[in-house]
């Protein structure tokens, strides 16, 4: 194989594996290990990663570990060794291999979800403590990127809460952070699933925890969500209505200020006209401000049939539910029935 034709090999492999060809993609992957018996470790990482698709595990060591063997100090290598003990739950193997990825990977987060994983399987907040004792002090925070060091500060805080000492600090630091756009592809979700089980001690954390992590769920699907569709006005109206129902009443009003900036009312179509107007009305219920114009515009607009296949309702969830008074509850009841009566859905 001459060496100009690699990346050919390389994309094809790629492809292979995409599509699910795995035998394919470990013949174009065989041959360029056989070629290029120098350099880095990457396509002993590409193979072993087809034997992880596959589910053949030892494979997919012994290749990660190859790639180890051509290069000491590539954290992708160690990373997807831990990985690969994490499938097999071997969970000392992945976390020291997931502290090697961290020691190596100075400016990555990749490998910080590895010790969020393996905790979650083990169920173990012991554990989670333990190992992170090992991580926490392993990469400076000027190191770091910006969701990185996001990611190092929300899982200080679960240690923080675990051993029940003061983080109030450290959650405060992490909150600034949150108030800016930020992307972030770890997911918080999982932490769902560790926290519903039966674990002793843990009544005071999980409440803490339980905070932190829908503030930053909320905030990653917030931006995620905008910038798929920035042009869209109903994009912005759905994140504004879940920040709603869930009493995020900050992230409400900030959302506001940008949908009112980027589509001004003579701009808007009929239907999102009634929802941004229906949805002033009831955060300004819930706070007890002044709201009788909007309401007079919002009545006047739903006189007429409005055309929509959208769900309108907020009082149903549960967050709402917590804040308000049955008082308030009953006018966004029926300011949502009437909504309801005058919209002629598309289907």
């Amino acid at each position: 194989m001459s060496p100009e034709y690699s990346t050919a090999y390389d994309t094809r492999a790629e492809v292979y594996s995409i599509l699910g060809e795995y035998d394919k993609a470990l013949q174009d992957y065989s041959s360029m290990i056989e070629q290029f018996t120098y350099g880095p470790g990457i396509s002993y990482i590409k193979r072993g990663n087809v034997y992880i698709a596959m589910k053949q595990y030892d494979k997919a060591i012994q290749d990660y570990s190859k790639a180890i063997e051509r290069d000491p100090k590539d954290p992708r290598a160690y990373n997807s060794l831990g990985r690969a003990y994490f499938i097999m739950k071997q969970y000392d193997n992945a976390i020291y291999n997931y502290f090697k990825a961290l020691e190596l990977a100075l400016c990555q987060a990749e490998p910080y979800p590895g010790l969020l994983y393996v905790s979650l399987e083990t169920a173990s907040p012991e554990q989670f403590c333990r190992w992170f004792k090992l991580f926490e002090p392993t990469i400076p925070d000027e190191k770091l990127t910006k969701e990185s060091l996001i990611l190092k500060l929300y899982l200080t805080c679960i240690n923080k809460f675990i051993l029940n000492e003061p983080c109030a600090n450290i959650e405060n630091r992490l909150n600034a952070m949150l108030k800016d756009v930020v992307e972030l592809y770890w997911s918080t979700e999982l932490l769902n699933e560790w926290f519903s089980s039966p674990l002793n001690g843990l009544n005071s954390a999980k409440a803490g925890i339980s905070r932190l992590s829908n503030n930053i769920y909320f905030i990653k699907n917030d931006s995620y969500t905008i910038n798929r569709n920035p042009d869209d006005a109903g994009t912005y109206l759905d994140v504004m209505r879940m920040n709603l129902v869930c009493a995020r009443m900050d992230q409400f009003n900030k959302w506001l200020k940008q949908f009112e900036t980027k589509f001004p009312e003579n701009k808007l179509s009929k239907e999102n006209l009634i929802i941004k107007l229906y949805l002033i009305c009831v955060m300004k219920c819930i706070q007890n401000e002044p709201r009788t114009e909007i309401e007079k515009q919002l009545e006047a607009l739903l006189k007429d049939k409005f055309e929509s296949n959208r769900d309108i309702e907020v009082w149903t969830r549960n967050g709402l539910q917590t804040i308000v008074t049955q008082e308030q509850l009953k006018y966004i009841r029926e300011l949502t029935d009437k909504g309801k009566a005058s919209q002629k859905n598309l289907h």
